[in-house]
């Protein structure tokens, strides 16, 4: 975290959380809420976007959870920008809805036990990051999917017939 008092930051957070339309981390999308249940610490901390501490525009900040501004730390040496980071996590989360489409179109309901696994291998990425594009493909207000439960097994359902 930068040098900013308490009052500050809780200012540019407020802004931040304004600006992202919502609290969660830019990169990896996990809230808070889902930190706790992970059993971690659910601060989000205001990342400096190009590394320059000194650089206090709040285009140059963002929210992220401890674990992506720490793997962004060594990442950004890699990239050009943070815009491609962020290129990069949508491309994982389109790939992700559309295989998740084909199987629906197939099974119309998938076990869960697998899931993040199959997910994961399927977009090339870390069962964490698999585990998080579920939770926020099974959001209760933006998400498309549900989990059902059906004789003591869970399955991920359309939360609606998808009519074309």
């Amino acid at each position: 975290m930068s040098r900013t008092n308490q009052h500050t930051r809780a200012k540019e957070y407020s802004e931040l959380v304004e600006r992202q339309k919502g609290e969660y981390c830019l990169v990896c999308k996990i809230t808070p809420t889902t930190l706790i249940q992970l059993g971690r610490d659910p601060t989000l901390e205001i990342d400096h976007i190009n590394k320059d501490i000194t650089d206090t525009r709040i285009e140059n900040k963002r929210l992220v959870c401890k674990t992506c501004n720490n793997k962004h730390d060594v990442e950004r040496d890699f990239l050009e920008n943070d815009n491609e980071l962020f290129n990069i996590s949508k491309d994982y989360e389109n790939k992700a809805r559309i295989y998740l489409a084909a199987r629906m179109n197939e099974e119309k309901a998938i076990e869960k036990r697998g899931i993040s696994a199959d997910l994961a291998m399927h977009i090339d990425s870390s069962m964490q990051y698999s585990r998080n594009l579920l939770q926020k493909l099974t959001a209760p207000k933006e998400g498309i999917y549900r989990w059902e439960s059906r004789d003591g097994v869970t399955y991920l359902t359309y939360k609606a017939e998808l009519k074309f």
